[in-house]
């Protein structure tokens, strides 16, 4: 795997992918990057600032690139030509962009989902693809644009990002590949079942939407620097539901290693994950609700939001709903409703939340809602038991 990252194709053009984009601009081992943008209006922006330098800001500096080895393209066939194809999008996103590629793409291809969320390995499954893929937790950043195709800003890098391979011995080589290309220590989680299970967006996003703006949903902002800090609203009883939600995981993670044998040692409370990934950005630990508010990787984020009469309101369709839900808490519950684990917590999310999107995720409990259609849940796919499951896993 080290050897195949001389050629990159990113796909994706959100803030992760300009993070990623500035990054591999930077690394003298990659020759070219492949930027797959499918619409038409991305493309002919990123277009218009080749030949220009890429600008990353992070807290120590500015960082430039030139950009002459950047290729925009819209054609999957001419992306497919690098042999590392590297997911940068929303997780709904991964299933369109990964039909188009279809027909191009080999064994002799990797996949790479930079994060990749819950559950990719049962699309992955669905679709047939013969590649490689390789899973990543989480972001390494937490970044936003400055500038469209020319600026973006990473406000804080985490310390080491979890990442697992199906098929599963090709971790080690993920782990050699990815540590010098991202920049951050790559940790290897087992397989890409604990990849799922330790997915912390699932927690963190929709349970903070759902404790801390739950009830503010009707309130309008007047500007944008009323708008209020996402992370720096975690309360007490905001902790106290990220908390329980990942007792949760917790007792599914003990429950399937009691039932396969198979090590999970990747899925961790939540506290500890936040502790291991940021470090000494965390200024005070002594709490959940603490270790949020002085996260300096967290400080300037506010809750999304959208313009409205009189001002902004809270945005119902952002990412950590959209995405956070039905590609990682669902995920989760299908998993847990195999394993027969209890989840009264992500229960209550997900009906709540369910209801501010118009889906019905939950029927008496259950995961067989209408909106199950939409996630990446194994029942989607067919699968209702843990040989099931398992199989995927080659176990």
């Amino acid at each position: 795997m080290p050897g195949l990252i001389r050629e990159i194709t990113v796909c994706g053009g959100g803030n992760g992918a300009h993070a990623l984009i500035g990054t591999l601009l930077a690394r003298e081992t990659v020759e070219r990057v492949r930027l797959y943008l499918p619409l038409d209006e991305e493309r002919a922006r990123f277009a218009a600032a080749v030949g220009r330098e890429f600008r990353i800001r992070t807290p120590e500096g500015e960082r430039c690139s030139p950009t002459e080895k950047l290729k925009i393209t819209g054609d999957p066939r001419e992306a497919a030509r690098s042999p590392l194809i590297v997911l940068v999008v929303p997780a709904f996103a991964h299933g369109p962009i990964l039909s188009s590629l279809a027909p191009y793409l080999t064994e002799s291809h990797v996949v790479v989902a930079l994060p990749a969320r819950s559950g990719l390995e049962f699309e992955m499954k669905r679709l047939g693809l013969p590649s490689a893929l390789v899973g990543f937790q989480t972001l390494p950043w937490a970044c936003r644009v400055a500038e469209y195709s020319r600026r973006v800003t990473v406000y804080g890098t985490k310390r080491w990002v979890g990442v697992a391979c199906l098929p599963a011995d090709r971790t080690g080589e993920a782990v050699q590949a990815f540590g010098p290309l991202l920049g951050v220590e790559i940790r290897p989680l087992g397989s890409m079942l604990a990849l799922s299970l330790a997915n912390p967006g699932q927690l963190i996003h929709p349970g903070i939407m759902y404790g801390a703006f739950g009830k503010k949903l009707d309130e309008v902002f007047p500007s944008e620097e009323a708008v209020p800090l996402f992370y720096l609203s975690v309360d007490g009883p905001t902790a106290e539901l990220l908390s329980g939600m990942s007792e949760e995981v917790m007792r599914l993670k003990e429950r399937v290693e009691e039932l396969s044998g198979m090590g999970l040692s990747g899925v961790m409370p939540l506290e500890e994950w936040l502790r291991r990934s940021y470090g000494e950005a965390i200024e005070d630990a002594s709490s959940l609700v603490q270790m949020f508010r002085t996260n300096r990787a967290y400080q300037g984020l506010r809750v999304p939001v959208v313009r409205t009469d009189g001002g902004y309101r809270i945005d119902l369709h952002t990412r950590y709903l959209t995405e956070d839900v039905p590609f990682g808490l669902a995920v989760t519950k299908g998993i847990s409703q195999i394993f027969g684990v209890a989840t009264p917590l992500m229960d209550e999310v997900l009906e709540g939340v369910g209801r501010w999107l118009g889906k019905r995720y939950l029927s008496q409990g259950m995961l067989a809602g209408q909106g199950l259609s939409e996630t990446r849940a194994p029942q989607r796919f067919g699968i209702q038991a843990s040989g099931q499951l398992l199989e995927v896993y080659g176990l």
